[in-house]
């Protein structure tokens, strides 16, 4: 098993080559359907071809180096250090079997060349020929097949495809992996509600109330045992391709529930706004679905924390204003500028109407916040109605001014941080409202948000369109991140105008790595009763971290 595992592990890291149109010849018949787990790596091959490719552009020569060790590590990992009557040309399986109170019966389903010498080359291990497959086990025995409840027909056409479509796929019978073990499940649900159960007895901490916490991480936990009590199946798949690494991930749940009707309730959106946003940023998120409830939670937890019940109550009579709304897709950007005064600079637009109640319970929060306080940091909000013209477009200016405290614990690493940020003590939200929706610019004073009026009505686009048509169409979260540029850039900052700073680098050694503009896509998306889960890797992002890695390493050591 824990070979098994072991092998596991090393091919996450490094697999590839799409799928064949032709449907190749699979050993699922020989698996019966009480498995648990499938697991098949797409010709090794081929594969190892694809890794050697991908690492020795990230590092030229590595991937042969690589290559080698990697031939050698396979053999050993399935019980046959040589690969003796192996076929490497055709794909690998292994079946898990999960059983109450025994240890998992692992199954490979290896391909041969020659059955006679693998069988030879695994030893004393059981043993079961099958055509051109060798079914082989550390177990006393195989498990049965009843040829009309195999895993073939247990799967079906479609999770087969899907199981066919990568280079690494993983299908798990979640259901009845949660029935095997469900007295561990139930032990540790009961262990995290009494831990959070220990919490409700601590006392409050100055001005925090830790109650609104708990009661977050109660819910959240909540969520997460509910959605494995109804999950029924899962597949994941891991590939690479000559310029990207992909990962995905969908998983099943029951009908008719509780974790079915939620997704149901939240629908994808296609996120078109993203084209709207300024381009050139580090960063970029989306999401749909619960809005109005993320909203609501959020502002309850934030203001509910600070044991102040008049706010509180304030807070709350303030959300009744949202009843009438309706909320679309919420996009939003990060960039780091190192020239500004105000560095980090974030656009949001939000889809909402009726937008007057929007600016109604915007103004209304913002008016009634006046100064926070706890034991660290005082904070004093005021706002100004349409302080600013753009155009046609009056804005609102939010003024947030934070003072840390001198006993503070951490009071000069939080006063560091929002100084780098921000620029000073005071952070500086705009927000325009328009037709059916609001936007919010935080940070590099003026400018980002006169630059988006303008770019909204001359059709200006944020350049994301590469990076998002190979993601799914419509999504309940989508974000795009440059690692390479966002690390580089906010290092090389931190250093220029952080005190103390102990990476010594700065803007002109960013530059001069040449960094390519690329991002890592994430995707999340549901139906009824499918969540699924997108990522990929450019190629580039792995060159630049490499980079950046490298950069660090020598001026660390004094070499620059």
């Amino acid at each position: 098993m824990l070979r098994f595992l072991s092998l596991f592990l090393t091919l996450t890291a490094c697999l590839s080559v799409p799928a064949l149109a032709a449907t190749p010849e699979t050993p699922l018949k020989f698996f019966s359907s009480h498995v648990d787990v499938i697991i098949r790596l797409k010709e090794p091959d081929r594969t190892l071809e694809k890794v050697t490719g991908l690492v020795n552009k990230v590092q030229p020569g590595a991937g042969d180096a690589l290559k080698s060790q990697q031939s050698a590590g396979l053999g050993a990992l399935v019980s046959n250090p040589t690969l003796t009557g192996v076929d490497q040309t055709r794909d690998w399986y292994a079946g898990i079997y999960f059983l109450p109170d025994e240890a998992p019966v692992v199954v490979f389903a290896i391909p041969a060349i020659d059955t006679d010498d693998l069988v030879s080359a695994v030893g004393e291990m059981t043993t079961q020929v099958q055509g051109k497959w060798v079914l082989y086990t550390d177990a006393e025995k195989i498990p049965e097949v009843d040829s009309s409840a195999s895993a073939e027909t247990q799967l079906g056409a479609g999770q087969i495809a899907s199981l066919l479509s990568g280079d690494l796929n993983i299908y798990v019978n979640t259901e009845h992996v949660t029935e095997i073990y469900a007295d561990q499940i139930d032990v540790a649900r009961n262990r995290v509600l009494e831990n959070l159960n220990q919490l409700r007895f601590l006392p409050s901490q100055g001005d925090i109330d830790p109650q609104v916490m708990i009661d977050m991480y109660g819910s959240l936990a909540e969520a997460l045992f509910q959605a494995v009590d109804d999950a029924q199946t899962s597949l994941a798949s891991l590939t690479i391709t000559d310029s990207d690494l992909v990962f995905s991930k969908q998983v099943a749940f029951a009908d008719a529930s509780k974790t079915s009707h939620f997704l149901a309730r939240n629908k994808p959106d296609a996120m078109a706004d993203l084209d709207h946003l300024p381009a050139g940023a580090q960063l970029y998120y989306g999401a749909s679905g619960a809005m109005k409830e993320f909203i609501r939670s959020s502002v309850t937890m934030t203001f509910g924390m600070m044991n102040d019940k008049s706010l509180s109550e304030k807070i709350e009579q303030s959300l009744k204003l949202l009843d009438p709304v309706t909320y679309g897709a919420t996009v939003a950007s990060l960039a780091i500028s190192q020239t500004s005064e105000s560095p980090f600079q974030a656009v949001m637009i939000v889809n909402a109407s009726p937008i007057d109640d929007v600016r109604k319970f915007s103004r209304t929060v913002a008016e009634a916040v006046g100064t926070l306080e706890n034991n660290s940091i005082s904070q004093t909000s005021s706002l100004k109605v349409d302080a600013e013209t753009y155009g046609s477009h009056q804005v609102d200016l939010v003024e947030v001014k934070q003072e840390i405290k001198p006993d503070a614990p951490t009071g000069e690493l939080q006063r560091k941080l929002h100084n780098l940020m921000f620029g000073g003590d005071t952070m500086q939200t705009r927000t325009a409202y328009l037709d059916k929706q609001y936007v919010s610019t935080v940070g590099g004073g003026q400018k980002p948000m006169k630059d988006f009026l303008a770019g909204l009505e001359s059709g200006k686009s944020s350049s994301l369109k590469k990076f998002r048509e190979p993601l799914m169409k419509e999504a309940n979260f989508l974000m795009f991140m440059d690692l390479p540029r966002f690390s580089g850039d906010f290092l090389s900052l931190a250093a220029e105008r952080m005190e103390g700073f102990p990476i010594p680098l700065n803007a002109q050694m960013i530059s001069s790595l040449n960094l390519k503009p690329s991002y890592v896509g994430i995707a999340v998306g549901s139906t009824p009763n499918t969540a699924r889960l997108e990522l990929r890797l450019p190629v580039e992002q792995i060159i630049g971290v490499s980079k950046i890695g490298v950069l660090i390493g020598t001026t660390m050591r004094g070499g620059l």
